[in-house]
């Protein structure tokens, strides 16, 4: 369900890096994750549905291992490549994208960006994903998104934002 380097097409591990940290200077690049990445893969899915009622553990329990997977899938990787980009030379920024609601029960799940890159309040206000904001809450919030993305699709930089480079 991902790519695996060293199969056909892709060059192995140690090219690869190479040729990410030999074109790094030339790049500028926009990179994040949602806050609760794994929330609506977990959410819905029968054994953490079981596991939450468990009670006292039940709870804490299926949020450690969402936040487990989260941070081996989507978290850590894309630190490391931020900070190999970054280290090489590449202008990064990175975001993180928080609830968009606390009463949402998916809070930041992966792909709550589409809604504020994508459309408007009215096209998205049934997803579960964003309610219960209402559609003109939604198209607000899309805007400053699109208006932050845009402005580094067209300057490669962030006004008011800084540039991330990896600590030594």
């Amino acid at each position: 369900m991902r790519p695996v380097s060293g199969v056909t097409p892709l060059p192995d591990a140690a090219e690869w890096r190479q040729a990410t940290i030999e074109r790094a200077p030339n790049l500028r690049v926009l990179i994040g994750t949602t806050a609760d990445e794994m929330a609506a893969f977990y959410g819905p899915h029968p054994f953490f549905s079981a596991l939450r009622r468990v009670p006292v553990i039940g709870k804490p329990l299926a949020l450690i291992a969402q936040k487990a997977v989260q941070a081996k899938a989507f978290d850590k990787p894309t630190d490391q490549l931020a900070d190999l980009l970054a280290d090489a030379g590449a202008g990064v920024y990175r975001y993180r994208v928080g609830s968009l609601h606390p009463a949402n029960p998916f809070g930041a799940c992966h792909c709550i960006e589409l809604p504020l890159l994508f459309g408007d309040g009215e096209s998205w206000q049934h997803a579960p994903m964003v309610e219960p904001l209402t559609a003109s809450e939604i198209t607000a919030i899309g805007v400053r998104t699109r208006e932050h993305w845009g402005q580094f699709v067209h300057t490669g930089e962030i006004a008011g934002s800084r540039r991330v480079h990896a600590l030594p």
